[in-house]
């Protein structure tokens, strides 16, 4: 940004302003929204009571829904008046409230990201909502409700600009340091690789600062990322919902429902199991499962339509949503790790889901941006981003102990086939001789196809049975090692290792021998050590 509409805008900034007008349009929905919430079942009531012509229940809960309405309005009008952002020094100011006032302030220093959403009322108001993360914070430390897109554009490029500004301040300050004590670039080890990620966090990108779009979704690309998710979050909703339903069934029938169900069919309890079961192989199940893969269906494509992911000169930037339209940035610094992973209903379409897991709490969503509908060169453009000169093809790659093998074929294998045979219906006995021959191959192919790599600035590993899943990880952003043994693993001299992430998750690799998990700790704690990069 040119320097005079940067001082422009921090004397527009300096002054407490509001947000847009349309906000009072948003302050009265979420008032409405609230009150409902707390007031459904007088709600409830006057819709049973309106039928009634004898009572004058309804006349009465209309004219205090009127007086309800009344003071909505003037609470959201009032509440619209109260509430100032503005820049006092360093700090992103926020003042709101009338009753209870507070005063909210963001270093700015402290801010990680600052997002854009918007609703399909915004959308059709032209005014976005922006929300602010701050290192630390779990959920967004400041929102606002309704600001005009070029305002929070501008608010945005601002408040980015002033960050960037002072970390210029601070790395100077940390040069001047250094050089006093007598330390030159070299003698910290700095590559050149190094010196040129410096430039890039301060905004000196190769394309002098245009965006590079590194995937978009096409219709087309839309529709088969939504064939080949994995319908489980559907099947999930679908329980739920199930789950709630047979609840209130029981409240209103009893909830000996089942019993009387079973004694009305006049069958033998094992007889009855074993018809429920067939029942639920043959109709239930397959309905379900269609149910679930057209609901997963629907919630990919809304949600990821019109998805586009680029590479700004601050880090990255991601754009989806067709209800909910969604603008979501990450610096570059704040990704701790890359996994992609397919499965087989992608790998027929030659298709990857992509995470970039972010600092933060591992707890909240805001953690992960999530992508899907990559193609193999889309992952290779995002992984020469995020690692240039970095593949995991000229990694010699190692595997893991045998012992792993066995001990997933005993936990997933032999322990549940014994707990079926035991069980008294005979017929189970089938399906656990059925259950031992397919876990068999699955836990070899677990442990053959476990491998992990590392070099001077990457580790990597690649795991799969039947999906397949692959992770990158720089070693200078790994916070502390460990090193896990269960008792198991203690008796062969076997351990698990563990890198520790400012994301809340660890990059583990399991059942290495102990004298090589001890040799890769070491030798990551060096190149952490070593590494003068900053990893946040």
């Amino acid at each position: 940004m040119e320097a005079p509409k940067l001082q422009q805008l921090e004397e527009q900034f300096s002054q407490p302003t509001r947000q847009s007008p349309l906000a009072i349009i948003f302050l009265l929905v979420n008032f409405v929204r609230g009150l409902i919430s707390r007031f459904w079942p007088l709600l409830i009531a006057f819709l049973i009571g309106s039928n009634s012509r004898e009572s004058r229940f309804d006349s009465w809960v209309a004219q205090v829904g009127i007086v309800l309405s009344a003071f909505s309005v003037i609470v959201s009008i009032i509440s619209y008046f109260r509430l100032y952002y503005y820049m006092e020094g360093k700090d992103l100011v926020l003042e709101k409230g009338w009753l209870r006032k507070l005063k909210l302030s963001i270093p700015i220093d402290r801010i990680q990201s600052i997002n854009f959403e918007q609703n399909v009322l915004h959308r059709l108001l032209n005014v976005v909502k922006v929300d602010i993360e701050t290192a630390g914070s779990k959920d967004n430390e400041l929102s606002l409700i309704a600001l005009s897109k070029s305002r929070a554009e501008e608010l945005r490029e601002f408040l980015l600009e002033e960050r960037e500004k002072m970390g210029g301040e601070s790395r100077e300050e940390r040069a001047e340091s250094r050089e006093e004590r007598g330390e030159s670039r070299e003698e910290r080890g700095e590559s050149r690789e190094e010196r040129a990620e410096s430039r890039e966090e301060r905004g000196e990108m190769r394309d002098g600062g245009k965006s590079t779009e590194l995937l978009r979704l096409s219709v087309r690309d839309l529709l088969r990322a939504g064939l080949s998710e994995n319908p489980f979050r559907g099947f999930a909703i679908i329980l739920a919902v199930g789950g709630f339903i047979l609840g209130q069934l029981s409240s209103v029938i009893g909830d000996d429902w089942l019993n009387r169900l079973v004694n009305s069919t006049g069958l033998e309890i094992e007889q009855t199991a074993i018809s429920i079961f067939i029942l639920s192989v043959t109709v239930i199940f397959p309905i379900m499962m269609v149910a679930s893969w057209l609901l997963t269906f629907v919630l990919t494509v809304t949600t990821y339509y019109d998805l586009r992911f680029s590479e700004t000169r601050r880090g990255y930037r991601l754009i989806h949503g067709i209800f909910q339209r969604k603008e979501r940035s990450a610096q570059r610094k704040k990704i701790q790790y890359f996994s992609w992973s397919t499965q087989p209903l992608q790998k027929i379409f030659g298709m990857f889901r992509v995470r970039l897991h972010l600092a933060g709490d591992e707890s909240s969503r805001r953690s992960t941006i999530r992508l899907v509908g990559a193609y193999g060169h889309h992952i290779r453009t995002l992984r020469e981003s995020l690692f240039p000169g970095h593949d995991p093809a000229d990694l010699s790659l190692q595997g893991i102990h045998s012992k792993a093998g066995y001990r997933r074929f005993l936990f997933l294998g032999i322990i549940p086939a014994v707990g079926m045979a035991l069980l008294a219906w005979g017929w189970l006995s089938l399906a656990a001789l059925l259950w031992l021959l397919v876990q068999q191959p699955l836990a070899r192919r677990y442990q053959r196809l476990w491998r992990w790599g590392i070099d001077d600035e990457v580790i990597y590993t690649h795991q799969q049975i039947i999906a397949q899943s692959q992770k990158m990880l720089s070693l200078y952003k790994v916070q502390t090692v460990t090193i896990n043994q269960g008792w198991y693993q203690r008796r062969h001299g076997l351990a698990t290792l563990m890198l520790h992430t400012a994301s809340g998750r660890s990059f583990n690799i399991p059942y290495l021998e102990l004298e090589m998990a001890q040799r890769l700790r070491d030798y990551v704690v060096y190149r952490v050590e070593s590494d003068a990069r900053e990893w946040m």
